[in-house]
């Protein structure tokens, strides 16, 4: 049987992010998941030998897809969802991070709602991290705050601004195909128009606690 939760991690030249972003997977507490990397125009030797470091059991449930060429992060991410099933679906980028318990309790409350609630998506409390990285692969946090903090999200917010970042958002596979998936066409701004659609058709739910946590990164001589 499929996982319940299907992971879409986008990565390009970034192993350092990216094994960290499979550590953040691996430590969920909720283990029914698989994962797709993404590898958009990257180099998939690189790739090929950061999953061929896991412990055979992890490598199990991760699948990468190498694009030669960069197609752009929406259409990665389409490219990952189509690659697996999963009632669910997330996007970990390789530079974000997950609290242990955040796939465990956003799937608890979108089985809670069920598949007829209006709420087919849920976003959890972030932090945006600010963090260093130096020229021998060293991270340092240099600071962290919260990112926007939420009560609801409304239509009318998501018009003047994108108040939560991919990393924090659950949303269920039966909507994003209702929707015809992320459109490529806007790389930059391609979660927002998702977003937009999204809330034009669905509810999306908020868990006030921190769970989720989007890193911008500077890179230091």
């Amino acid at each position: 049987m499929p996982a319940r939760v299907a992971i879409v991690t986008r990565t390009k030249d970034r192993p350092l992010l990216l094994k960290r972003a499979l550590d953040s997977v691996a430590g969920q507490t909720f283990a029914d998941w698989n994962q797709v990397i993404v590898n958009d125009g990257g180099d998939a030797a690189q790739v090929d030998a950061l999953i061929e470091s896991l412990d055979p059991e992890q490598q199990q449930r991760v699948t990468v897809l190498h694009h030669p060429e960069p197609l752009g992060m929406q259409a990665a991410s389409n490219a990952g969802i189509t690659a697996c099933e999963g009632e669910f679906v997330c996007i970990h980028d390789d530079d974000d991070q997950w609290d242990p318990a955040y796939l465990e309790k956003v799937v608890e409350f979108l089985e809670s709602e069920g598949d007829r609630s209006p709420y087919q998506g849920v976003v959890a409390g972030t932090e945006e991290v600010t963090e260093r990285i130096n020229s021998k692969g060293r991270i340092k946090e240099v600071s962290r705050k919260p990112h926007i903090p939420l009560e609801e999200i409304s239509l009318f917010r998501m018009g003047y601004e994108n108040p939560f970042p991919p990393i924090a958002f659950c949303f269920r596979r039966s909507a994003w195909e209702s929707l015809g998936g992320f459109d490529p066409r806007w790389d930059v701004v391609g979660d927002m128009d998702f977003n937009l659609r999204f809330l034009l058709r669905y509810e999306i739910a908020v868990i006030p606690e921190v769970l989720a946590y989007s890193h911008i990164q500077h890179f230091a001589s």
